[in-house]
Parts: structure tokens; C-alpha cells; sequence
């Protein structure tokens, strides 16, 4: 009786980053409000077959699969497959997919949340060794983190005594008056640089 031959796994692997100079894109059902960094790594084989990908990473990682090209502006079109928490480390994602020789797939890592950055490492198995390259992905609509305007701070320091003014305050005990002080609030903004807020005091 014949025992049936056991194919041996090759595995490769791929060390990388997320960081804040990385692409960002709004990922296939993520929160619309936000960005999430990501990496486009190439994929190729010389010999057809099923091939599993996964991470080893502290980020909460995600990964989609696309067939021959991947278009950060359009994160549907050629997608293959994608999965979340897969893997069989915490958080991590696995891919399995059929891979003919020859042709080109794209594996994107990203994250579960948004604007998330960190190590990883990409390990891929199956009946040959695969080759895995960063890329910049072509897109017709390039996409930019949005920026942050710096805050500005302003402070204004006084204190309500017994000479300051008295009124019925809303919600106020009728019977009771209440000192305060009135603050003027105005906002001026110079171009291309952050608000102030100027603060004076002010007597109606």
C-alpha cells in the first residue's frame, strides 16, 4: 500500500514597518472619519499552489489581498480576500490563497485601528518560497493624512470678590444674588498660522 506523499512547506518572511511617513488609505470597512497606515508588498511565485500569509507584530494587524495591482484610492477593486484576527498569534491576521505561478498579487498590512504604527513581520508558507516586495501602489487620487492645526493657549487670571458686580444668575436661588465677572472672548487668526483667543475683562 501506497502512503501518500506530504508536500513540505517552504516558508519566507518579510520584516517591516508602519510609521508616519507610510501610505495611508480608508481600508475596506474601516471607520470613514479615519486613515490607517499601510504597506503594499508584492508577491510572486514560481510554483503554483495554496499559500498562507500572517504577522508577528504588537500592532492589531489586518490584511488584504489583491490580484495583480492595488489602488489605495479604490480599496475594493481586485480584492481577493482579507481577514482580521485569523492568525494564531493574538490580533493578527492569516491569508490563505491560491497562487499560480508567475503572477502577481499584492498583500496589504495594515491595522485594525487607525493612524497605528510599529514593527511586523510578514511570514508566508506553502509549496515553494515567495517572494515578497515593498512597493508604492500607483493611485489616480493621492491620499494625505489631514493635518492638525497646533493649538493655541490663552489664560486670564482674576477673582470675584466682594466689590463685583451681583446679579440673579439662571437657575439661581431667587432669594440669593451672585457676584461674577464678565470676560470679552474674541478669536483672531493670522494666515497660515494657529488662532488666538484674546480674553479681557469687560463690564456690561
Amino acid at each position: 500500500m501506497a502512503l501518500a506523499s506530504i508536500v513540505p512547506t517552504t516558508s519566507s518572511s518579510y520584516s517591516s514597518s508602519l510609521s508616519s511617513s507610510s501610505g495611508v488609505f480608508q481600508r475596506v470597512s474601516g471607520d470613514p472619519e479615519y486613515y490607517y497606515y499601510y504597506q503594499a508588498i508584492q508577491v510572486t511565485v514560481s510554483t503554483s499552489g495554496t499559500y498562507t500569509f500572517t504577522t508577528d507584530s504588537d500592532l492589531d494587524t489586518m490584511g488584504f489581498f489583491y490580484d495583480t495591482s492595488f489602488d489605495p484610492s479604490i480599496p475594493t477593486e481586485n480584492l481577493v480576500t482579507d481577514d482580521d484576527d485569523g492568525g494564531d498569534i493574538h490580533s493578527q491576521f492569516l491569508i490563505e490563497a491560491f497562487l499560480e505561478a508567475g503572477h502577481t498579487y499584492i498583500l496589504v498590512v495594515t491595522t485594525h485601528g487607525d493612524s497605528q504604527t510599529g514593527n511586523f513581520v510578514v511570514s508566508a508558507g506553502g509549496p515553494d518560497s515567495v517572494n515578497l516586495v515593498s512597493i508604492t501602489p500607483t493611485t489616480s487620487q493621492p491620499i494625505t493624512m489631514p493635518t492638525t492645526e497646533p493649538s493655541h493657549l490663552s489664560s486670564y487670571s482674576s477673582e470675584l470678590t466682594s466689590n463685583s458686580a451681583i446679579f440673579y444668575r439662571v437657575d439661581g436661588d431667587s432669594e440669593s444674588t451672585y457676584h461674577y465677572q464678565a470676560i470679552q472672548v474674541t478669536v483672531s487668526k493670522s494666515a497660515g498660522g494657529p488662532a488666538s483667543v484674546g480674553l479681557r475683562s469687560s463690564t456690561p
